[in-house]
């Protein structure tokens, strides 16, 4: 359960299961991790090979617009599925999609070894952000703030709060106080990354012009 199953679930009653981040069993007993965006093929999106941008999403996407994971059983498309290794816990198979938005996101930002990393947000996304940047040799700092989420941090070495100024922050709270602190944390010519998914009603972005 992730912060966008929670999202859609205060949008009211849903006509499908929710489920986005799930590993499951093939009906040959293979544990497989599943890609849960699924890709129209038809729009001019696609067309180009920018299936992320596709138009229709939302609407064919599992968890998202069609069943998901929390189904007893759920048909996914053959190319979504990527075999595990033998004695992966499915437990820790369905963190293969919030890891890949990890480094996906860290390679967005041309996150180099050395680099100074301040996370935002102790959740799972948060955490697996601090321990790819931490394997890449980044100097990672993470803000955290219950206290289970500090046992995890400190269970992964990493450091607990961010001071000064850093190369990459990493918005993985999705909150109004967390871009205002990574307003304050990130160095002029910083990158910025925004993997929070943020309220409905919005919020007001700080002043960064000088990012520009």
């Amino acid at each position: 359960i992730c912060s966008t199953d929670l999202w859609l679930m205060a949008m009211g009653p849903s006509p499908f299961v929710l489920g986005h981040e799930f590993a499951g069993h093939l009906d040959d007993g293979t544990l497989a991790a599943v890609y849960p965006l699924v890709r129209c093929r038809e729009c001019d999106q696609c067309a180009i090979g920018a299936y992320n941008r596709c138009r229709r999403i939302w609407e064919l996407s599992l968890g998202a617009g069609a069943d998901g994971g929390m189904s007893d059983e759920v048909l996914v498309p053959a190319d979504a599925i990527t075999p595990l290794p033998d004695g992966v816990d499915a437990r820790d198979g369905l963190l293969v999609e919030p890891l890949a938005v990890a480094i996906h996101a860290l390679a967005r930002a041309r996150t180099e070894p050395g680099a100074r990393v301040a996370v935002i947000g102790g959740g799972s996304l948060g955490l697996l952000v601090g321990a790819v940047a931490q394997d890449a040799g980044c100097d990672v700092a993470i803000d955290v703030r219950h206290p289970h989420q500090r046992a995890a941090a400190e269970q992964l070495g990493l450091r607990i709060g961010a001071s000064g100024e850093h190369d990459v922050v990493v918005d993985a709270a999705g909150s109004e106080s967390a871009l205002a602190s990574a307003a304050e944390l990130i160095a002029p010519g910083g990158q910025l990354v925004m993997l929070g998914v943020y309220p409905p009603a919005g919020v007001t972005f700080p002043a960064l012009g000088f990012l520009m």
